[in-house]
């Protein structure tokens, strides 16, 4: 599974990418890289079963929400 989505996160970037760097737009590459290197990051960690911040935030804010939208 974890090979799986890195082969769809390097897919992904030469599809979206490849324009970007023939047309020298070096500031959206970034992004593109940036997004693309965290979601891959995330991913990674969900389907290893790691704990994440989010876990953390919602453990955290998780009562609070409860209490506003009941």
């Amino acid at each position: 599974m974890t090979l799986l989505l890195i082969l769809a996160g390097l897919l992904t970037a030469v599809y979206e990418g490849l324009p970007l760097f023939r047309k020298r737009l070096w500031r959206e590459l970034a992004i593109l890289g940036l997004l693309l290197g965290s979601a891959g990051l995330l991913g990674i960690v969900q389907v290893l079963g790691l704990s994440t911040p989010l876990n953390w935030l919602e453990q955290i804010l998780g009562p609070v929400g409860r209490q506003f939208f009941k």
